[in-house]
């Protein structure tokens, strides 16, 4: 007849376990007694017994025999080295939150588990969890720490949900832990499963106010404004004056208008740019540029394929100047020495040799760390462009460029073709060994 507080799942459900009575059989109270007095009483122990005590310990037949080492010590008795350890096992000594494998395989915690459940009813039960939940909450909104906090709205979530799984039949108690778990998964900022919570709680209860609130602050927090005012519009039909309901849909109201207006002026910035994109199209098809979406790298570039399309794409794109006039991202590549130089804003009524006069001037030091042979002088090199010549093939040819012609002259090329807004120029020294290699590998080579 053993009257148990209990708490089966959690860690702080176990520390509150209290024993209230124990009540043994009569006939085994008086040996109970004796093995107790026996155990606690070791050699050094005695010490503290009064020689009446101590003798009538000697006469008792399983003491003198437990002395002796007569008595058999059983095989899962504790010792002086695991003690603590069992003791943490046992439901009334835990320290920690037992584990599913725990709970499915320790004997104290299936025993008060099966008593628990012997004694109460599902909607009891459903209830105890919902106690014990919402304590683990209290103490999380208490704690100023944030890891404590944190611990403790998961183990208000795990309560409910040991709630929810007795299946009471209960509506209301289902409802309200359903709501309880919302509120917890809003700590954890689990906002998706709040308001699935809430869908379901509401359904439970269609008079939880609490369950609305809940999920027009769900709602509003993952910006869905419009949804956040219809979830408050419910709690309100519920309750009208609820002063926490009010407040959160005409905070939800102001929101929408913001985020409203807001999305008006980026549908406008996007229709404006789409405009501007359209006549840049437009610009560049009146002049007689060809262009193109993608095309596949050449032979020499493909190692590199991935570095110069992110060059590429992350340097911007042509833009229209008020005189009419184009400036093109440009890519210049070195292929001998595997670099390359980025043009921002070329202008097409510009020649290739204003540009390389400046990057690569007649001087007798070497302009780039890399022209260890002091070759790059702008009279010393020759650009190139690819023609495509059929694509599924890999036949290209190579077209040398005066530098003396303008960006815009090239760009008209019928054999010109701009890869992705950006133009790419092949540089090369003056009948070095590397230029005759580099174009004896093309299927044809002519000048513009």
């Amino acid at each position: 007849d053993t009257a148990l507080k209990l708490s089966c799942k959690s860690q702080s459900q176990f520390n509150s376990t209290k024993i209230s009575h124990i009540h043994f059989p009569a006939d085994t109270m008086a040996d109970t007694a004796t093995i107790t007095a026996a155990s606690a009483a070791t050699e050094d122990d005695t010490q503290y017994l009064s020689k009446e005590e101590v003798a009538a310990l000697d006469d008792d037949a399983f003491y003198k025999a437990y002395r002796e080492g007569k008595v058999e010590r059983r095989a899962d008795a504790w010792t002086e080295d695991n003690f603590e350890e069992e003791m943490d096992k046992h439901p009334l000594f835990m320290t920690h939150q037992p584990t599913p494998a725990e709970l499915a395989s320790n004997p104290n915690l299936i025993a008060m588990q099966d008593m628990f459940e012997q004694t109460h009813s599902p909607q009891e039960r459903a209830i105890y969890h919902k106690d014990h939940g919402n304590e683990a909450f209290k103490r999380g909104k208490k704690s100023k720490a944030a890891k404590y906090a944190k611990s403790q709205f998961k183990e208000a979530i795990f309560c409910y949900t040991e709630g929810l799984n007795e299946k009471c039949g209960d509506d209301e108690v289902e409802s309200s832990l359903l709501s309880n778990r919302a509120f917890a998964h809003l700590q954890l900022k689990n906002y998706g499963s709040a308001l699935k919570d809430c869908k379901l709680a509401v359904r439970f209860n269609p008079s939880n106010v609490k369950a609305y609130f809940r999920a027009a602050t769900a709602t509003s927090k993952l910006g869905r404004h419009a949804d956040a005012i219809e979830w408050c519009d419910r709690g309100l039909a519920v309750d009208h004056s609820n002063a926490e309901m009010i407040q959160l849909r005409q905070t939800s109201v102001k929101a929408k208008a913001v985020a409203d207006k807001k999305e008006r002026q980026e549908a406008a910035k996007k229709r404006k740019l789409e405009k501007k994109q359209r006549a840049l199209e437009l610009l560049i098809e009146g002049k007689g540029i060809q262009t193109m979406v993608a095309r596949r790298a050449p032979w020499w570039q493909q190692d590199d394929e991935e570095e110069i399309q992110t060059v590429v794409q992350d340097k911007g794109s042509v833009a229209a100047n008020d005189d009419g006039t184009l400036s093109w991202p440009v890519l210049f590549l070195y292929p001998e020495h595997a670099q390359t130089d980025f043009i921002q804003a070329f202008r097409d009524d510009t020649r290739f040799i204003d540009h390389l006069v400046e990057m690569f001037p007649e001087q007798a030091a070497p302009i780039v760390p890399w022209d260890t042979a002091n070759t790059y002088k702008y009279s010393n090199l020759n650009i190139y462009f690819e023609q495509v010549l059929d694509a599924d093939n890999d036949k290209t040819a190579l077209i040398q460029v005066d530098p003396n012609t303008t960006l815009l002259e090239v760009l008209q090329d019928v054999r010109h073709c701009v890869y992705s807004q950006c133009p790419i120029y092949i540089i090369l020294v003056k009948g070095s060994a590397k230029e005759k290699e580099f174009v004896g590998r093309y299927t044809s080579t002519s000048l513009l």
